[in-house]
């Protein structure tokens, strides 16, 4: 048996993937602006790591975040579809058995109506 695949899921997922690729573009853009920064000289590492670590979590730490929550997401609602039967026998038999008993609960009722007058 598979799992459907739905449409919201797939949306989830392509969005979480493009919030990947902007942490990934953020953090290379980052790098090269802190890079050029080390190399005139206007920033030392020393004293300033926590700046530093908390310049990269800015630019990248959030987008990195939605993505994971996005695909988490739409892992969570692939998982909640229903089963894919692989035998069409199987969904039919659980219809009919459905049915049944809405028909005995109804002719219950009728017999409750009819004994309560």
């Amino acid at each position: 048996m598979k799992r459907k695949l739905s449409v919201v899921s797939i949306v989830f997922y392509v969005v979480a993937a493009l919030f990947l690729f902007y942490t990934l573009y953020s953090f290379n853009h980052t790098y090269v602006y802190l890079k050029d920064l080390f190399d005139n000289g206007t920033l030392v590492f020393k004293d300033n790591e926590y700046d530093i670590i908390s310049f990269y979590m800015q630019n990248c730490g959030s987008y990195l975040f939605y993505a994971v929550c996005l695909a988490g997401i739409g892992r969570a609602i692939q998982s909640l579809m229903p089963l894919k039967h692989e035998n069409a026998a199987l969904s039919t038999e659980g219809d009919s058995f459905t049915r049944e008993e809405d028909e005995t609960d109804s002719e219950a009722e009728e017999v409750n109506e009819n004994s309560a007058e």
